[in-house]
């Protein structure tokens, strides 16, 4: 990732992570709200599949959640603790993480590609309020003074997020935009908070 990074800066050109989950967030207006959040807590699970075996459940779901956790903290992770389970082969299937961040920000994941059944839910809690999303359900919850799109899944981001991420791209490459939806130096952070995670369970 680094390696990637640095060719990039050196070519002078536009390198983007596909941090999908980005434009569901700036559907939802999540990304917009001025205050800085006190706490996170993400639970995405899923049943047992045939993709991305190859890697932990921490770089298939987690990172994800991990991406959205730094873009809120505007901040690195000073804390990581974690703990998690072997279940289908020598990777992490499930794993549940506490990170924290500069400033005091706490971040709770939890991840599972093992459950019984598919479960995603987010709480942010803020000063002034809390947001709770439940993305199966379509379940949403805004305590906070700031106004957000509940039906942010019937936006166009919504429904195509990779769709939105390369639109975005697209327009980075063409001098529309001074940034891609999410960088490759963004990437590589994530994937640092992600790395540091699976250290942390002992994998």
């Amino acid at each position: 990732a680094d390696r990637i990074v640095a060719a990039a800066a050196k070519a002078g050109v536009v390198c983007a992570s596909g941090h999908l989950e980005r434009a569901v967030f700036r559907a939802m207006g999540l990304l917009d709200i001025p205050e800085r959040p006190l706490l996170l807590e993400s639970i995405r699970n899923g049943p047992p599949g045939p993709r991305s075996l190859d890697v932990s459940v921490v770089l298939d779901l987690m990172i994800h959640d991990l991406d959205l956790a730094l873009v809120l903290a505007a901040g690195d992770a000073v804390t990581v603790e974690a703990e998690g389970a072997l279940v289908l082969n020598d990777r992490l299937d499930q794993v549940r993480a506490e990170a924290t961040f500069e400033g005091g920000f706490t971040a709770i994941f939890e991840s599972s590609r093992v459950a019984p059944a598919r479960e995603r839910r987010m709480r942010v809690v803020y000063p002034s309020g809390e947001v709770r999303i439940d993305f199966v359900t379509r379940a949403f919850v805004n305590t906070t003074p700031f106004q957000l799109n509940a039906e942010f899944q019937d936006t166009v981001a919504g429904k195509d997020p990779l769709g939105a991420s390369l639109r975005a791209f697209l327009a980075a490459v063409r001098g529309e935009t001074d940034r891609p939806l999410a960088t490759a130096a963004e990437g590589a952070k994530a994937l640092d908070l992600a790395l540091a995670v699976e250290q942390a369970v002992g994998n």
